[in-house]
């Protein structure tokens, strides 16, 4: 039975190949949804960057687009890289890589397929509420099923932001996870104004070994684990133009090794 840590969105993936995510409380809906280029556009991440800029650097461009898209690993990256590069023209899309350092949100920003964010866009990272706070270590054994922890981070954008991300990390004494356990999740649209919610649910559950895997099995130990969420506008971490960094918010649950005895 495998480990499963629910997170969303556009996905960039986890860390762990066992681990993966799902949303439960996205953005407000635009009125007016982004350019249709930005969504296909930033589902080109790093990784995907980084392979194009190396078959540029080691073969040159030969046979356009279609050509170069060809290279990346999934038919949806070739699919969507394939349908901006067409659009944006295979030089300006070229040019861009070369200056990018594979922030895929500042590389669509370049081409012009996302608009960039306005310079005073503000977010207020209000509060983290999670639903369970306390789960006993019994109850996420490989053939317990797992306990499903819902976190639900409350924000005001007092000013709405451009195209941006949001991400979710999980820190405690988990053990045998190839990385750490968390995604982040691309917000095409950017964040209007309003009090609204970001969320997301996490399985919690061991795994058994597997004998044809060299992966250790995954074992959430007891203790105190924080679900800790980061929203910026571009890219988290990034220094390009237009990024703003609006914080992060944490909260924690524990996982307990006593169990509840009743005694009548």
């Amino acid at each position: 039975m495998k480990a499963v840590v629910a997170f969303s969105l556009f996905l960039v993936p986890a860390l762990a190949a066992d681990l993966t995510m799902v949303p439960s409380k996205v953005p407000n809906k635009p009125t007016a949804p982004a350019a249709s280029l930005c969504s296909p556009c930033v589902q080109l991440d790093g990784q995907a960057l980084n392979i194009l800029l190396n078959q540029i650097l080691n073969a040159g461009v030969v046979g356009g687009c279609g050509k170069l898209c060809s290279h990346l690993k999934t038919k949806g990256a070739q699919t969507a890289c394939d349908l901006v590069c067409d659009i944006v023209g295979i030089k300006a899309f070229v040019n861009a890589l070369n200056k990018t350092d594979l922030d895929p949100i500042y590389f669509c920003e370049l081409i012009h397929a996302c608009k960039a964010g306005p310079d005073d866009a503000h977010v207020d990272l209000l509060s983290v509420q999670l639903n369970p706070t306390t789960i006993a270590k019994k109850d996420t054994l490989p053939d317990s099923g797992g306990v499903t922890v819902e976190g639900v981070l409350a924000i005001n954008v007092t000013k709405e932001t451009g195209v941006g991300e949001w991400e979710v990390t999980l820190h405690g004494p988990v053990v045998g996870a190839q990385g750490e356990i968390g995604g982040s999740f691309v917000l095409a649209d950017g964040l209007k104004e309003g009090v609204q919610n970001l969320g997301v649910k996490l399985t919690v559950q061991d795994t058994d070994p597997d004998p044809g895997s060299s992966d250790f099995p995954v074992t959430f130990e007891p203790g105190s684990y924080e679900f800790r969420f980061h929203v910026c506008q571009g890219a988290c971490g990034s220094k390009h133009p237009h990024s703003i960094d609006f914080g992060r918010r944490s909260a924690n649950f524990t996982i307990s090794n006593t169990d509840a005895a009743f005694v009548v």
